[in-house]
């Protein structure tokens, strides 16, 4: 386990682009820029498996789920190599960050809205 700074953090992520980094952003900012939070530290094929099985299957019964393909491609890449992760909670959403086990390099996020999406929105 470790930590990262909040407003460190944030300096990563936004260089980045993509859905689940953007809210990553809104979410860490409702946050104390000083505040740090938790990281565990993990191999990055283990870490890929995990969650390429859990939340592919949330997002099969109706969750919406964005930059796992591209996260999970990420943690494949890197093999055994450990990698860090955190959460940042939302009211009913949340994102999971994972980062080089230096904190300072963003490997990719996963956005993770558990509430069913309406069929006319798939």
């Amino acid at each position: 386990m470790g930590e990262i700074e909040v407003a460190h953090l944030v300096g990563l992520l936004e260089a980045r682009h993509d859905a689940a980094s953007l809210r990553a952003v809104e979410l860490a900012r409702r946050l104390p820029s000083d505040r740090r939070i938790v990281v565990a530290i993990q191999p990055a094929d283990s870490t890929r498996d995990t969650f390429e099985f859990k939340y592919r299957m949330a997002a099969e019964r109706g969750a919406k789920v964005d930059g796992l393909t591209d996260v999970s491609a990420a943690l494949e890449a890197l093999g055994p190599v450990p990698v860090a992760g955190c959460v940042l909670q939302g009211k009913a959403d949340f994102v999971l960050v994972f980062l080089s086990q230096s904190l300072n390099t963003i490997i990719g996020s996963i956005g993770v809205d558990p509430r069913p999406i309406k069929s006319h929105d798939r």
